[in-house]
């Protein structure tokens, strides 16, 4: 791939190189690598792009030089020829506004997971209406990137926040994921499975907020799935078992137990689970007010069940 050091012609050269080999959103990956070596956000270079004239960029910094070139072509070619994420391949990706490492170790967070979150703030803000400060109690399950746990610390700066997965090297990104938006000193990290990881763990609940991004893709199903996720995403944190309810009916199961009266519960759940998510919940004999999310490209994504009892204090 030949390219001029100015930051148009690279981008424009990035995304036909990008789009020749099949990358379905060739241009916006192209901002995103250039914007990564040069350290901007993609908003702030496209808004200084859009300010040239006469050829020449108003706002200065938006140029390659030959040694930013000469890692953009082994990004490019690491994209086309192995189909790696574009995510892993600069090391970091947005979400909610926050910047999050990720590796081979943790799935790369997704919008449609941003509705647990938003979920997650809606409730806490109603059930403390009147009661101030708000400082729930919250656990995070499968954790993985940190991504729900450091985004609900972040917004919730007296929140405590448990937040568990299998996985060793899952939870230490997570924890360097904490470290670097600032909320380290309030969410405590533990590997263990689900609800076993906090056992002995003082205070460990009950807790006000229960969410969870659980594994759920059937496992049969999982070879299916696009290359990028197939090949280079965990399969640990993929595999829901054999229906790929696996994780989602222990979750439900055991839920009830660690939360607080009022408490609620919130799990992503996958393509057709909607109806036996409900199930569970239902036949755990502790929740009312259950019911589906739906995200913004309007699939059913988020399970919530409110354990029975009067509202939080």
């Amino acid at each position: 791939m030949e390219v001029e050091g100015k930051a148009t012609d690279v981008i424009s050269r990035t995304e036909k190189s990008l789009r020749e080999n099949g990358i379905e959103e060739a241009g916006v990956e192209a901002l995103f690598m250039v914007s990564h070596l040069l350290r901007v956000r993609p908003p702030e270079l496209m808004a200084q792009l859009l300010m040239e004239t006469g050829g020449a960029v108003a706002s200065s910094g938006a140029r390659l030089e030959e040694s930013g070139l000469e890692v953009l072509r082994g990004w490019v070619a690491r994209r086309c020829e192995r189909r790696e994420p574009l995510q892993y391949i600069l090391g970091v990706t947005e979400f909610r506004g926050l910047d999050f490492t990720v590796g081979p170790s943790v799935l790369i967070p997704r919008p449609e997971t941003e509705r647990v979150v938003e979920e997650g703030l809606e409730f806490l803000k109603a059930a403390s209406a009147g009661a101030s400060p708000l400082n729930p109690m919250i656990l995070d399950l499968c954790t993985g990137s940190g991504c729900i746990a450091v985004s609900l610390a972040k917004e919730l700066p007296l929140a405590m926040v448990f937040a568990t997965d299998v996985s060793s090297p899952a939870i230490a990104v997570a924890a360097e994921n904490a470290e670097r938006n600032g909320v380290a000193d309030r969410i405590e990290f533990l590997e263990g499975d689900l609800f076993g990881a906090i056992k002995g763990q003082t205070p460990a609940g009950p807790f006000d907020l229960i969410v969870s991004n659980p594994p759920y893709v059937k496992s049969r199903e999982i070879e299916k799935l696009q290359i990028e996720i197939f090949r280079y995403e965990p399969h640990g944190a993929l595999d829901g078992g054999e229906d790929g309810l696996y994780f989602i009916r222990r979750i439900m199961a055991g839920a009830a137990a660690h939360l607080k009266p009022g408490g609620m519960l919130l799990v992503e759940i996958g393509h057709g689970h909607s109806g036996p998510a409900v199930k569970f919940a239902e036949d755990a004999g502790a929740f009312g007010e259950i019911g589906i999310i739906t995200d913004y490209s309007g699939r059913e994504r988020v399970l919530k069940a409110r354990k029975t009892a009067p509202a939080m204090n």
